[in-house]
């Protein structure tokens, strides 16, 4: 069965009373912790009440039509035959309106087949109506259900909607895709550093061996703070190998020292690796791109720019 069947069938019996106590006890705590679901019993309530109304009011003119197309030469004495025959009306009108209720919820038909079930009302076993009236009553009955049923506006769909889907964004593809090794180690650059075994980090990094970096650049685990490239390499090595800290803490280093083009290349990567952080480093990330965004002159100020309109869109 679908959700929504067993949600419909669940509601209608604790509005009639069919739910045992611990039922309808547990049925209530759930609509005061889910105001949805306590809408729908608002709704299905209102319906339930419309359609009573509705068929109560049909009944009456029904019955009064009936009472003045019926021949005089079938009313006898006492009464006995008119009120069976209004006993006959009344049960079918009520089969009508149930089964009229169970096609609207299971969806829409062609041709109202809930009408179906009033020709008791005329049965030859009730009395020998003339053909005519019979003919007529049979084509006015579903004229007037399909007029009712287009008049009365319809309160709900069929299905609820669905929740909403939670968007999620993968910041780390984000920050590849801002992240452009050629804007930090553009090709053909020199080293000039001076350090110890900087080439080859400098060609293991490119190729992706990381974990090889660390005891080239370090030897004995101590780094020259004066030499900006090294502990460039360095840092980007950090955020490489996933040791987000690290990097962020010799990326800091490297933008203390005001010295261009390394701190602003510095000051970009440190936003780089909050992005990757995020959603925990959205502050962090925040401050980060708007101090670049406050300096146009800032080599990276254009991709921050971008940068920072993509996070508030996302």
């Amino acid at each position: 069965m679908h959700p929504d069947e067993i949600i419909f069938h669940k509601i209608e019996d604790y509005l009639r009373e069919r739910l045992s106590p611990q039922d309808r006890v547990a049925f209530e705590s759930d609509m005061a912790a889910d105001a949805a679901l306590a809408a729908l019993v608002q709704r299905q309530k209102q319906e339930k009440q419309a359609l009573e109304l509705l068929a109560e009011r049909d009944l009456r003119a029904r019955i009064n039509t009936w009472e003045r197309q019926m021949p005089a030469t079938l009313a006898p004495a006492g009464g006995r035959y008119r009120l069976k025959w209004v006993r006959w009306a009344a049960a079918a009108m009520v089969v009508f309106a149930a089964g009229w209720w169970l096609i609207r919820q299971t969806g829409p038909v062609e041709a109202p087949v809930a009408t179906r079930p009033e020709t008791p009302a005329t049965s030859p076993k009730t009395a020998p109506t003339p053909k005519q009236p019979e003919r007529r009553q049979k084509t006015e009955t579903p004229k007037e259900v399909i007029t009712d049923a287009e008049k009365r506006p319809v309160p709900a769909p069929k299905t609820t909607p669905p929740a909403p889907v939670q968007k999620t964004v993968d910041y780390a593809a984000l920050a590849d895709e801002f992240y452009r090794e050629r804007d930090f180690f553009p090709a053909g650059q020199s080293t000039g550093s001076g350090a110890a075994g900087y080439d080859q980090a400098l060609q293991d990094f490119k190729k992706g061996r990381y974990s090889d970096i660390l005891p080239k650049l370090r030897p004995g685990g101590k780094l020259d703070s004066k030499d900006l490239k090294t502990k460039e390499l360095l840092a980007h090595s950090l955020l490489k190998s996933g040791q987000y800290d690290a990097a962020i803490a010799a990326f800091r280093e490297i933008v203390n020292t005001r010295k261009q083009p390394y701190a602003d290349k510095a000051e970009w990567a440190m936003a780089l690796v909050y992005l990757r952080q995020m959603p925990g480093k959205s502050a962090e990330l925040d401050r980060a791109l708007q101090r670049i965004v406050a300096r146009p002159g800032h080599l990276f100020y254009g991709s921050a720019k971008a940068l920072r309109g993509r996070v508030e869109k996302e």
